[in-house]
Parts: structure tokens; sequence; C-alpha cells
């Protein structure tokens, strides 16, 4: 088996472990730029060496969750420029504007649901990338 084949196996049996850990129905998919990502407590932590990161982001109805960015271990987001959000079952992109999207500025992301579950393309990007 190549090692990418190793790398792209690794990271689905993360996403489903990762999902099994989370509160049931919770999913998070990279798509691009996340090195490996693990659970700490209620936070996700997200290798984003790149300072750059799409994820796909599944809650059930009252989930929560926080993302926490870091470049490598020691080294986390300093400021986050912005995430833009759309929301998979409409296809609406909201930029900044998501009502279920927060942020710090710095580092951390989170995402809560309310009564209907969210599907949620997220883009992460670091200011200093």
């Amino acid at each position: 088996m190549t090692r990418r084949r190793v790398s792209v196996l690794a990271v689905l049996l993360g996403a489903l472990l990762l999902g099994a850990c989370a509160s049931p129905g919770t999913t998070l998919t990279p798509v691009n730029g996340v090195g490996d990502f693990t659970q700490e407590g209620a936070d996700w932590l997200l290798h984003v060496p790149t300072g750059i990161a799409k994820l796909r982001l599944v809650l059930p109805p009252q989930g929560r969750v926080r993302l926490r960015l870091y470049y490598a271990p020691g080294r986390p987001f300093e400021r986050l420029e912005g995430v833009q959000v759309v929301d998979n079952a409409t296809g609406s992109s909201f930029g900044e504007g998501h009502p279920a999207v927060s942020h710090d500025g710095r580092q951390r992301v989170s995402v809560t649901s309310g009564a209907e579950p969210l599907d949620l393309m997220l883009q992460l990007v670091d200011y200093y990338r």
C-alpha cells in the first residue's frame, strides 16, 4: 500500500473514531489543508500547517463543537482572518455571518446547532498564512 493511501486511510479512520467520541451524529470531515485532528475533552484540535483549512462539519440538533487551530504542536494560530461558511442543506454562503458559528479572532471557532441539525462547509483562514 502506498504512503498516500495509508495517510488517506488514517484520516478516514480518525474521522470515524472522532465522530464516535463526540456527541452521536457529529462528524468532521477534512476537505483540504487539515494535516490531522484529535479530540481533547470537548475541543477538537486541527493541525493546519498552511494556515488555510476547509472541512465539513455535521452536527445533530442541540450539538456543540469547539475547534482549536494550530500550525504545529505548541504553535496555535495567532490571529484568525476569517471563517467562511456554506450551509450545505441550503447552498447559502454566509461568510462571517452564520448565526451558528462564532470565533475568538485567534484560534478558537465554536459551532452550535439549535433545534435542527447543521451540515456546514467551513473554510478557516489564518491572518499570517
